[in-house]
């Protein structure tokens, strides 16, 4: 989108009810200067969502300025390519993640390099050791990532994943 101070400013990205399938690269979101939303979109073997926002948002840029990454669903993320979202902020405060459902507990879903705020999110276990291990931040063993309250259940906004997963078009 832009630099931090809001040259090369290019618009606004609104991603909603779509599949994503062997997609190659993440979608990148770097310095959003309008509201940015991802929601209710299923990843399926695709990177999942990048979100760069080091160093804040300019002042001149609307306090609604943030990225809303809610009720997606992110299964089998290639490990190859790191998590289904990757987080690199100064300020926690500028992603909102909520209602999302992580699938694949065999891999990390979350990389941040923040203590972020993931409460509220379905992580397909209902044991914290297993959801602890999804997520991959600075801050291991401190509690630095917050996950709880967490979803026991998809949440109902959330699209499902469907029932025939298409066969994979890459060799990861």
């Amino acid at each position: 989108f832009a630099a931090s101070d809001g040259s090369l400013s290019s618009g606004q990205l609104t991603l909603r009810n779509s599949q994503l399938v062997d997609v190659m690269n993440a979608v990148a979101v770097r310095h959003a200067p309008r509201p940015t939303y991802i929601e209710k979109n299923v990843f399926i073997r695709s990177p999942g969502i990048s979100v760069f926002m080091i160093g804040g948002k300019a002042t001149e840029w609307p306090h609604d300025a943030k990225v809303y990454i809610r009720n997606n669903v992110f299964y089998e993320q290639p490990t190859s390519y790191g998590p289904a979202v990757r987080l690199d902020l100064s300020y926690v405060g500028d992603v909102v993640l909520r209602y999302n459902s992580f699938l694949s507990t065999d891999r990390v879903a979350l990389y941040s390099t923040t203590a972020a705020d993931a409460r509220e999110n379905f992580w397909n276990t209902l044991f914290e050791e297993e959801i602890e291990a999804m997520i991959n931040d600075r801050f291991p063993g401190t509690g630095g990532t917050q996950y709880k309250p967490f979803l026991t259940a998809p949440h109902p906004d959330t699209p499902e994943l469907p029932t025939v997963v298409p066969a994979p078009r890459y060799n990861w």
